[in-house]
């Protein structure tokens, strides 16, 4: 019986966020939704060696809104390309300080320069991320006051097979746990959850936290900045973007395992939490052997909860029918996943925690 309300509440909370969170571009906000306002915007882009990003990414975004990046120390041409796109750039003065990571001192940098413009509205984004044209109109009818944080979920672009095997327990093990869609209705609760990929701040609500600055030596500052706003009682909105926005986080199964490595640590923290969240993810992958005949509804439970997540990270009809028929191999996926948190506790013993050619101790 545990283990049928343990694949149930996995397949439900799937379902209510299937549901329940707003797929910005196909439904109306909540009626207490809108601006009395007309919100002005400027996008903020942290970059370290993003130099195709650029080429592509900043002449969509200036075409729509000012857009500033913080070119971070990179080795190729990333602030040249932005320039040349219409961005304006910002370099460091000096070196990344200890206690700092380089995305959180990026993105402090540019809410200093965004406080010096008249954008009511900052939208911080990944430079691998991409919005369609008409993100901003159809983003500005779902924010709100009292002012919060709005994020969310873009489409997620699957990268070369096995790639999706070895990332697809992220989306899920979020959006099957975390019912963001009911928090997002009731305005009851908090998420405790940002998605470091698309942040939208209004200016002053940042400037009054300093979001960057409080967790500027976290890895995955993105989760521990949801906590923060939750801390703060500062409202934050999670929507689904994946109609107005897409993101191809990786483009092999091994930048995904080194990514993922990279930060799985910080999800719970510390050693103990770390190895029980490995053990936890990997059991809830072949749990469903211990149900006897009943084993079908485990595992048939779970790749519900698998087959919904997915639908979430694509556009309406996008998803192909071998996405659908790779859901039947969660158990192998959420083996991936164990390991890859496995191995993230381990880079973080030998004080080896790499990303973009800076190790974290």
């Amino acid at each position: 019986m545990v283990l049928i309300a343990l694949y149930s509440f996995l397949a439900l909370v799937a379902l209510v966020n299937f549901f329940l969170m707003p797929r910005v571009g196909r439904v109306a906000p909540m009626p207490d939704c809108g601006l009395p306002y007309e919100p002005k915007f400027v996008f903020l882009i942290p970059a370290r060696n993003e130099a195709e990003n650029m080429r592509e990414l900043v002449p969509r975004l200036v075409a729509m809104a000012p857009t500033v990046v913080f070119d971070d120390e990179s080795s190729d041409e990333t602030g040249a390309i932005a320039e040349a796109g219409g961005a304006t750039v910002i370099r460091p003065d000096e070196p990344l300080a200890k206690g700092w990571t380089g995305k959180n001192r990026a993105c402090d940098r540019l809410g200093h320069f965004a406080a010096t413009t008249d954008a009511t509205h900052w939208v911080f984004l990944d430079a691998d991320v991409r919005l369609s044209p008409d993100f901003l109109s159809k983003m500005a009818p779902f924010l709100r006051e009292p002012a919060g944080v709005v994020t969310g979920f873009p489409q997620i672009i699957p990268g070369e097979f096995p790639e999706p095997v070895c990332l697809a327990w992220v989306g899920w093990i979020l959006l099957s746990t975390n019912p963001f869609g009911l928090v997002y209705r009731t305005r009851r609760s908090h998420s405790r959850f940002t998605n470091g990929q698309i942040t939208i701040w209004q200016g002053e609500v940042w400037q009054r936290l300093k979001p960057s600055e409080h967790v500027r030596s976290r890895i995955l500052e993105d989760v521990f900045t949801g906590r923060y706003l939750a801390k703060m009682d500062v409202d934050c909105d999670v929507l689904n973007l994946a109609e107005v926005m897409d993101t191809r986080m990786y483009r092999t199964w091994r930048e995904a395992i080194d990514g993922m490595s990279k930060n799985s640590y910080e999800i719970a923290n510390s050693l103990l939490g770390t190895l029980l969240l490995s053990i936890l993810v990997g059991f809830l992958g072949w749990g469903w052997l211990l149900m006897g005949r009943l084993w079908w509804l485990g595992f048939g439970l779970l790749v519900l909860s698998g087959v919904l997540s997915l639908l979430m990270v694509r556009k309406r009809g996008s998803a192909r029918a071998l996405e659908f028929l790779m859901m039947l191999l969660m158990p192998l996926m959420l083996t991936v996943g164990s390991f890859t948190i496995l191995r993230s506790m381990f880079w973080k013993l030998a004080k080896k925690t790499n990303w973009k050619g800076r190790t974290y101790s």
